[in-house]
């Protein structure tokens, strides 16, 4: 693996292929998350959802369009709506004062907003932003599907970020339809809202459960995006283990145990020449943090002044592409980044770039208690998987998002994980999570131990299963439960804890927890203080 290395080479003009620049808040996995008909699929209501400024993009502080990832296909359609975007102050005021307006859609008061940009209003004599469009808004989705509002399609939002302060999404309609209910996915973020039209204030405040949002985003009105990372394009492309491209929004990172075994897949035009770069252990940057734009405007991600700079070819351009695979691993924590070029005489520059890969194998533990993650859905500790398509586990503090079901606290400090079983998790939906591999020789008594919560009518089933390390699970569970704990009750027993004593025959081990759930949305179930004795 220290061998596989990439890029530089640099020339020409005009534009080349890169992929659209969008922020997601709070990731792109936009067919992930459970579905909710808050706003859309409400005739009347009030709503914003917070943008948190860490999520905003520097390079490209204007939002172009606004997209949602929908749980269905269908059209949403109102004559009477207020769409708007401002700054907000950190931490949102509780309770949080929405703008309003008056019959004939002016703006009476921005509320708890620092700022306000007016995006559409339905009303001709209404109060109009840069960018405002009057009239009905009908807006077309696909399930699953970011699917932008078409703001874009005009003049854009007219919102500008300052670059420093928390944003908003603001919504207020009546007598709205959604054909495919409305439902949209959700995370984790705070949202604010209140039942019925041009509301004044939160009845429900900071409830962490937001749509999940997508803000396209440029340089300015009128000008083109600047992608903060190159993308995986048809003539070059590389990624590990067949990750999906997440957007221009960072690296494609992958981060796995010392002893995993992952595969480099490398894509391009072939017969032409190609180039590989990589450093370790620097990391690359972000256009304007270190990587910059090519004439053609794509974007040079990685270190090109890192003392450790290797390239596959020593720049000789003098070998052909052909697409291949390479495994490695490393019995030592080890980090590496790398970029492909491959020559392509129809883009700008002659060459076309992948996105910047960077590969860390990291010494991690089976012992978890998930305190020093930050809450959301499919996050998990270095060296993990929990997969971000289709279910995942959430890292969690209080209580889940339905009620009846789930813990309301962690069994001991701060946070746990969870499956969160609210349509469309059910029924028989999986959630799969595996912990990174240890070595075998290290562990002294051979026991698993976890605490479980188990409270609601519908709790499916859990397995434990065993692994090798590199991906090999024994079919057989070596624990397994179906349905509520006994005895286990909110704000009563909450957790319990379950013990397997296990038989290791292999250098290494892991451990993957399957949760499939069952027949309604009262089956969080939820585990804590993971330890390997």
């Amino acid at each position: 693996m220290r061998s596989f290395v990439v890029l530089a080479f640099f020339c020409s003009t005009l534009a080349a292929q890169t992929c659209a620049v969008g922020v997601s808040v709070p990731d792109s996995a936009s067919a992930v998350g459970t579905c909710n008909v808050f706003p859309f699929g409400q005739v009347s209501f009030t709503y914003a959802g917070k943008i948190a400024a860490g999520f905003l993009d520097p390079v490209n502080p204007y939002v172009n369009d606004i997209a949602f990832a929908p749980c269905g296909t269908g059209t949403y359609n109102c004559n009477t709506v207020v769409i708007a975007m401002g700054h907000v102050p950190n931490p949102m005021p509780v309770p949080f004062n929405f703008p309003t307006v008056d019959a004939s859609g002016v703006l009476v008061t921005s509320g708890s907003f620092l700022d306000l940009t007016i995006i559409h209003n339905s009303f001709a004599t209404g109060t109009a932003g840069p960018a405002s469009t009057s009239g009905p808004l009908s807006w077309n989705v696909t399930q699953n599907t970011w699917s932008p509002m078409g703001f874009g399609a005009s003049s854009g939002t007219g919102f500008l970020w300052n670059g420093v302060d928390d944003v908003a999404f603001f919504i207020t309609h009546q007598n709205s339809t959604a054909s495919w209910g409305g439902a949209c996915h959700r995370a984790t973020e705070p949202r604010f809202y209140s039942t019925g039209y041009n509301q004044p204030a939160c009845a429900t405040c900071a409830a962490a459960s937001a749509l999940k949002i997508q803000l396209l985003v440029t340089q300015g009105p009128g000008l083109p995006a600047v992608p903060g990372w190159q993308c995986n394009q048809a003539s070059s492309s590389l990624d590990i283990n067949g990750a999906a491209d997440p957007g221009p929004g960072g690296p494609m990172v992958t981060s796995v145990g010392t002893g995993t075994t992952v595969t480099a897949n490398f894509g391009g035009l072939i017969g032409f020449p190609y180039e590989i770069a990589t450093t370790s252990p620097e990391p690359g940057g972000g256009v304007g943090f270190g990587g910059f734009l090519t004439p053609g405007g794509q974007a040079v991600n990685i270190n090109l002044t890192a003392p450790s700079i290797q390239y596959l070819f020593g720049l000789a351009l003098a070998n052909a592409f052909t697409p291949f695979t390479y495994p490695t691993s490393s019995s030592a924590p080890f980090s590496i980044s790398a970029q492909q070029l491959v020559m392509d005489p129809s883009f700008a520059d002659g060459f076309a770039l992948s996105h910047l890969n960077e590969l860390n194998f990291v010494s991690c533990g089976v012992t978890e208690n998930f305190d020093t993650l930050s809450a959301g859905l499919g996050v998990a500790p270095i060296g993990w998987i929990n997969p971000s398509a289709g279910a995942a586990w959430s890292v969690h503090t209080g209580s889940t998002t339905s009620g009846a079901t789930g813990p309301t606290s962690a069994f001991n400090g701060s946070n746990y994980i969870y499956c969160e079983t609210s349509s469309p998790n059910f029924p028989n939906v999986t959630f799969t999570m595996d912990t990174c591999p240890v070595d075998a020789t290290t562990i002294a008594l051979g026991a698993l131990s976890f605490e479980l919560s188990a409270i609601g009518v519908t709790i499916g089933t859990l397995n434990v299963y065993q692994g090798d390390g590199a991906g090999n699970f024994i079919p057989i569970p070596i624990f397994t439960q179906t349905g509520p704990e006994p005895g286990q009750a909110q704000g009563g027993t909450e957790w319990t804890n379950k013990l397997v004593l296990l038989s290791l025959v292999s250098p290494f081990v892991d451990f993957r927890f399957e949760y499939t759930s069952s027949t309604s949305f009262t089956g969080d179930l939820a585990i804590d203080d993971i330890m390997l004795n």
